[in-house]
């Protein structure tokens, strides 16, 4: 949490026009100025310690294909990783929900 910890500092607080004018600059967005300063003052009342988690993606085994190195999802278990952290919807996904891609043994 270290980036979010430093971001949320009072030195960058008052850069955040500045971060909104970077970001506008180079991401490409229908949202406006003040929608997204908006969003980035609603960013500044989180609490590190509590409103961030960082997560692995499950992983079955890994692989290569000419030459390049490949981590293999577990599929039933990022599904189940999905639903208990960010899954934004009442119903739970399932595995015809999401596409992840493996090379054929």
């Amino acid at each position: 949490m270290a980036l979010v910890d430093e971001l949320l500092t009072g030195s960058n607080i008052s850069k955040i026009p500045e971060f909104t004018d970077i970001f506008q600059q180079h991401v490409e967005t229908d949202l406006s100025l003040r929608d997204m300063q908006w969003f980035a003052r609603q960013v500044m009342e989180l609490d590190p310690e509590k409103d961030f988690t960082l997560q692995t993606l499950p992983y079955s085994g890994f692989g290569d294909y000419q030459g390049h190195n490949y981590v293999y999802l577990s599929t039933e278990e990022v599904i189940s990783l999905v639903n208990r952290t960010i899954n934004p919807y009442i119903s739970d996904i399932n595995e015809k929900d999401i596409k992840i891609i493996r090379l054929e043994e």
